[in-house]
């Protein structure tokens, strides 16, 4: 404290003042240095941990900042697989099923939730054998920032199976799951 003081022993402006601006300039040091940290962390792939026992199926890249990963996972429901994904969820927003005031979780942030589409049936264009998914689960998994993007779409479908086609792959039986991701270049 006694650097604070003047020759006279009284608190010296000057020295108060200098004081204030280095420590202001370490604060303001320090928030650049934050910033670019977390715009670099957001200039990867979004990675979410994908369903235990799931095996990697493809990969295709869209562009130098987008790219679709493919996984299959036998002999599970489609369901198990988004109960799973949902838990993902809830840790990464840092949310809860319910809040203390009961509101659903999509109330609570956008996008927490694994929806299902169509909510009820299936597609209006599925009929077995056709090779299409009757219904498909989507969550999203959003670490986006003002304009800076970090996205994990992941895509849940019951296997399919193509009586049409002899060289579609048969998923019958399979729970198939896509990770479709962007993020900044």
């Amino acid at each position: 404290m006694s650097f604070l003081l003047g020759s006279d022993g009284k608190i010296s402006v000057l020295r108060v003042s200098l004081l204030a601006i280095a420590v202001g300039g370490l604060f303001i040091i320090g928030a650049i240095i934050s910033i670019q940290i977390d715009v670099t962390s957001r200039r990867a792939p979004l990675d979410i941990e994908v369903y235990p026992g799931a095996t990697p199926w493809g990969e295709q890249s869209r562009g130098r900042s987008q790219r679709s990963l493919y996984f299959q996972i036998p002999d599970t429901e489609p369901e198990v697989v988004v109960e799973y994904y949902q838990q993902k969820l809830n840790e990464f927003y840092g949310t809860t099923p319910e809040n203390e005031r009961g509101k659903p979780l999509s109330q609570q942030i956008p996008n927490a939730e694994c929806v299902r589409l169509p909510r009820q049936g299936n597609f209006s264009d599925y009929e077995p054998g056709n090779g299409l998914p009757a219904y498909q689960y989507t969550c999203i998994f959003d670490r986006s920032y003002s304009d800076i993007l970090q996205v994990t779409e992941v895509i849940i479908q019951p296997g399919v199976r193509n009586d049409s086609d002899p060289n579609a792959p048969n998923t019958e039986g399979m729970t198939v799951v896509e990770y479709r991701q962007q993020w900044e270049p």
